[in-house]
């Protein structure tokens, strides 16, 4: 029994059955013409047939006619004269009458040209002359008007009187003509009259329908005839090229009858059809006899006979039929083998289940064990393997080694950077610039602090001196003040100039626009700006303004005043800012006042934090302090004895083993001085360089930053409120240097404060820093069956509301950075992240890079991240839940119901 890929389908034997009667249904009687030979003609001959062809229809309808020609009536002139020129009978009687039609239509142009004198010819039925006789006359009375003879009215010449009759019957314009040009007029319509009546009986003799008229609209209707005459000439024209491409392809086909030419017709109306009805009837041919080798084998199944005959007489019915018969004779053969071969293969997986089979086939408890085979053995298969490949501490163990390999990679590429650095610095390195480095530092040692008598002179040595070692180092980092001392003075001398802390660069460094062509600033407006100059200064500044940028308007020349600063002036000017909203360094309570003060709480912390971090807010109130001197000599003795106090004992706490401290006092006073001696005394030298302790301003610590900072505010009692935009910028500085923790010092009666004071709003931070991350309450509705936003899966939503159940605060979809955490869990002690990981399918390769690389990043923020599997979830939710109900507890993380050590 044949295959179902031996046999054709029926669908096939169905298409190549009516492909092959169209083409019969197309060529009608002539189904078995030689016609067929043209469809096997290669697709550029086919082409130019089926253009002559078009050629013909077009110029046919251009007269009414179709291209073909048994549509036209047997009765017509153009059928009769169509089929003799066709069959090549009385050609040149034809062609002389086509001729004589043609001419004529000359004769129009040459009418029109004199439409407009109203020639009248007085000729037809009851008169003596014809155009014929009246033409001499004409002609010889123009040749007598064109040697300057006239017409006279009394005596006439000869010549005029000779033409009697032409001036009797002849008018132009009403009148009898008088000039040569009328004559002229006159002669062109006789010639026409003369061509017309000649054509008119010629073709009333062929039974063309011709009426009577005046002569433009016998001319019109001889028009119409040369206009058929050419189409059948361009049919004519058509059937010879034809002909001739026939004869080179030596296909032996000659339209020698317009039946044959409709023929022709036919076939290049339906080329493709008829080629498809070829291709199916030798398709049809190949299936009998694939069919028929089947059916004489030995051993042959009965149907195949039965099939043959069907194709033989084109019974689709009959074919399709069979096929059913032999495709269920095929299943059932298959089922059979099927059969077996699952027999055999059952006793070998499962020999128990096949004995069962084998010894009680018809018990009852068959048919529902079995329908639900599949899937009970796809599960068991799959547990199988989920169970030997599953490795609960396989995840742990890859973050510790991947935590291993970025250590390890980032001293790689650390000492990698450096030593390439080196490399490339001696490889770059040209003798001169060896020198000219060695010339620059000697030169830089003779200037030092440039109070030398030769400060110009030394100046200048050190800039020709980086002149020609520029090129041997590829970045120079110098401060602001060196840099107009030891740059030379002219345009572009780096590629790139890059500014940091611009908000406390002065508007005077403004030429570090002209030292290359691009420059990069980095700052904040927010943060400390230059000091502010006395008033002197201001004016006299002003004053140079308004002389030397006279041209700008008010506004411009005051944003060059002298309290302007770097930042202010590119920021404004600049069309690309790029703003940063990822915050490293600080917890999020001690950065989240700096966010909300200043940047609108688009600050997004990433410092994670464990239950065993200190406390990161601290407020000190020091009771019965008093105010010594006022100004800049204010001092605060009790708050300077009290953060000293504070100093030791975090220097003495083990837990602080490797934090460094800073000290910001919120006044410009004697305070700063008076704090740094007291924890120099002290505090040992070598503990207070390796703690990095700094005692300053808010200005003096921008751009730094310390583990533990503590503020003091030196004022006991209020004198005015605080909230200008410079004691803003100032207070932003100050609180957001702290890493880990922050200590407000305060002296004073905070009640006492205007609620819009900045060291009122800080104070009520430090004692309430109120994290806003709390459960959207609309997400307590959702269930564990029915996915709803902003879950993206019910395994996310089935976590959370496991979380949810046992009292945690859970965020769902919370924004960190330029990605999602699908859960964030809120503790006051600590946060972790929960990521529920299904079919990622819908991600990229690149997606999936991308999230990695967050990953990595957040870890090394401390971040910790719980990765639930969706599968293991589904095969049981408990045991998935484990480990993060162990981070949890690690991390010191409670639900809100019974959370411990909340901040106060």
């Amino acid at each position: 029994m044949p295959g179902p890929d031996d046999l054709p389908a029926p669908a096939r034997v169905a298409a190549a059955v009516a492909a092959a009667a169209e083409g019969h249904r197309v060529l009608g009687v002539n189904a078995d013409d030689p016609v067929w030979a043209v469809t096997e003609m290669g697709e550029v001959d086919l082409a130019e047939i089926c253009r002559q062809v078009d050629g013909v229809s077009h110029a046919m309808d251009g007269c009414g006619l179709s291209a073909s020609i048994a549509e036209w009536g047997t009765d017509d002139w153009r059928a009769r004269a169509v089929d003799a020129l066709v069959r090549r009978r009385d050609t040149a009687y034809w062609n002389t009458l086509f001729d004589d039609a043609v001419a004529v239509t000359r004769h129009e142009d040459a009418l029109g040209a004199i439409a407009d004198r109203g020639v009248v010819v007085q000729t037809g039925p009851g008169m003596t002359v014809t155009p014929r006789q009246l033409l001499p006359q004409a002609l010889l009375l123009r040749r007598y008007l064109s040697t300057g003879g006239r017409i006279a009215r009394m005596i006439r010449p000869r010549a005029v009187a000779q033409a009697a009759d032409l001036l009797a019957v002849c008018t132009v314009e009403g009148l009898p003509p008088e000039t040569r040009e009328d004559v002229d007029a006159v002669i062109i319509t006789l010639r026409a009259e003369i061509a017309v009546d000649e054509a008119f009986q010629a073709w009333a003799e062929v039974g063309a329908r011709l009426a009577p008229g005046a002569l433009r609209r016998r001319v019109a209707q001889l028009h119409d005839i040369a206009a058929t005459v050419t189409a059948i000439r361009a049919l004519l024209a058509a059937r010879d090229a034809i002909d001739d491409l026939l004869r080179r392809r030596d296909v032996r086909y000659g339209i020698s009858d317009t039946g044959r030419w409709d023929l022709m017709v036919r076939l290049a109306r339906a080329v493709a059809r008829l080629r498809q009805a070829r291709a199916a009837n030798r398709l049809l041919a190949e299936f009998d006899e694939t069919i028929a080798g089947w059916a004489v084998r030995f051993r042959a199944a009965p149907e195949l006979a039965r099939l043959s005959k069907a194709l033989r007489e084109r019974d689709v019915d009959a074919f399709t039929g069979v096929s059913d018969e032999l495709h269920q004779a095929r299943g059932e053969q298959h089922a059979g083998r099927t059969l077996l071969e699952s027999t055999q293969h059952l006793e070998k997986a499962h020999p128990g289940l096949a004995e069962q089979l084998r010894s009680d086939p018809h018990a009852e408890h068959w048919a529902a064990r079995l329908g639900d085979l599949s899937r009970a053995w796809a599960w068991g298969y799959a547990r199988q393997f989920f169970d030997e490949h599953r490795d609960n501490g396989v995840d742990g163990a890859l973050e510790q080694r991947l935590d291993e390999a970025e250590r390890r990679l980032q001293m790689a590429t650390r000492d990698l950077a450096g030593h390439q650095a080196a490399l490339l610095c001696k490889r770059r390195i040209q003798p001169h610039q060896r020198i000219a480095l060695q010339e620059f530092r000697s030169a830089t040692n003779r200037l030092g602090k440039g109070t030398s008598d030769y400060k110009a002179r030394y100046q200048q040595a050190v800039r020709e001196a980086m002149d020609k070692a520029r090129d041997a180092v590829p970045a120079w980092v110098m401060p602001l003040s060196e840099v107009a001392d030891k740059v030379p003075a002219r345009p572009d001398v780096f590629d790139v100039v890059i500014v940091d802390e611009a908000s406390q660069v002065p508007v005077e460094a403004l030429y570090l626009n002209w030292l290359a062509p691009q420059i990069v600033v980095v700052g904040d407006e927010e943060q400390c700006t230059p000091r502010p100059s006395t008033a002197t200064d201001h004016q006299s500044a002003f004053r140079i303004l308004d002389r030397h940028l006279g041209i700008l308007d008010i506004a411009h020349r005051n944003v060059l005043g002298p309290n302007s600063n770097l930042y202010e002036l590119m920021s404004a000017r600049t069309p690309e800012t790029i703003r940063l909203s990822e915050h490293f360094r600080s917890m999020p309570e001690i950065i989240g006042w700096s966010s909300g003060l200043c940047y609108q709480h688009r600050l997004v912390p990433l410092r994670q934090f464990g239950g065993e971090r200190p406390k990161p807010l601290q407020v000190v109130h020091v009771p019965d302090a008093v105010e010594e001197s006022k100004d800049t000599a204010l001092r605060n003795e009790a708050e300077a004895d009290a953060i000293v106090d504070t100093v030791a004992k975090l220097i003495a706490d083990p837990a602080n083993h490797r934090r460094s401290i800073g000290v910001v006092v919120m006044q410009d006073c004697r305070q700063t001085k008076m704090i740094d001696d007291k924890l120099r005394a002290r505090i040992d030298d070598t503990e207070y360089e390796r703690r990095n302790i700094r005692v300053g301003t808010a200005p003096d610590f921008q751009g730094e930053e310390r583990d533990i900072m503590l503020l003091s505010l030196v004022a006991t009692h209020r004198r005015t409120t605080i909230r200008a935009p410079s004691y803003k910028r100032h207070f932003n500085v100050a609180a957001s240097r702290a890493r880990d923790q922050m200590w407000l010092f305060t002296s004073m009666d905070m009640s006492t404060l205007d609620a819009t004071d900045l060291r009122s709003r800080l104070y009520r931070h430090m004692l309430d820093p109120r994290i806003p991350d709390r459960t959207d309450p609309a997400h307590d509705a959702v269930n564990r069956h029915d996915l709803r936003r902003p879950f993206e899966s019910i395994t996310q939503q089935r976590v959370f509301r496991e979380l949810r159940d046992r009292g945690y605060e859970v965020i769902a979809q919370y924004q960190l950075g330029n990605r999602r955490i699908d859960l964030l869990i809120v503790g006051d002690q600590g946060r972790l992240a929960v990521e529920c990981d299904g079919p990622s399918i819908h991600r990229t390769p690149d997606e999936l890079a991308a999230e990695i690389a967050h990953d990595r990043e957040l870890r090394r923020c401390d971040w910790r991240i719980v990765r639930i599997r969706e599968s293991e979830f589904v095969l049981d939710p408990q045991a998935a839940l484990v480990p993060l109900w162990e981070q949890l507890q690690q991390r010191g993380i409670h639900p809100r119901s019974d959370a411990k050590g909340v901040n106060t």
